[in-house]
């Protein structure tokens, strides 16, 4: 159970970022010591996604950035597989 909560925790923490990484590019707050840190830490879990998203989806839906949805959707479905891994 205790294996369990720390997993939601730390999920939830990652979903806290990854919301405050797309509020950050959404708009352009200027680098400081936080959105430095904030895109170190995303960006090599984004630009994997970004880069196989490009490769795959057709131009007309390379617009937006659809790889803040797919990293979300993946960390749901890891965090639902650790979880029941543990309970």
């Amino acid at each position: 159970m205790l294996i369990a909560r720390i997993i939601r925790v730390a999920f939830g923490v990652f979903k806290l970022m990854l919301l405050a990484y797309v509020v950050i590019s959404w708009l352009r707050i200027p680098e400081n010591k936080w959105t430095t840190m904030l895109r170190r830490i995303m960006e090599p879990i984004m630009t994997p996604v970004r880069n196989f998203l490009r490769a795959k989806l057709p131009s007309q839906l390379q617009v937006l950035d659809f790889s803040p949805v797919v990293v979300y959707l993946l960390a749901e479905v890891v965090r639902s597989i650790l979880i029941s891994f543990f309970y």
